[in-house]
């Protein structure tokens, strides 16, 4: 996947959670399934070893991972 098309998915799938989180669905709500629909395309698309060592990369860099706040004030 080119950078220009996971920017416009990236963007696309933004703009939905920013209605979800702006009409229907509280932070709480919206990204625990946001995870587990993740999680689950992974675990559909790699091999168990693959997906096991991403998840498990994700743990360890926990610390990195951005507070939307700024990009979505709306966050509680």
């Amino acid at each position: 996947m080119s950078d220009d098309k996971l920017l416009e998915v990236y963007d696309e799938y933004m703009a939905l959670t920013d209605k979800l989180l702006g009409n229907k669905a509280t932070a709480l709500e919206v990204a625990p399934i946001m995870i587990r629909l993740g999680l689950e395309i992974y675990k559909t698309v790699m091999s168990e070893e693959d997906y096991n060592r991403m998840v498990d990369y994700i743990a360890d860099n926990r610390d990195q991972i951005q507070n939307l706040k700024e990009y979505l004030p709306e966050i509680h």
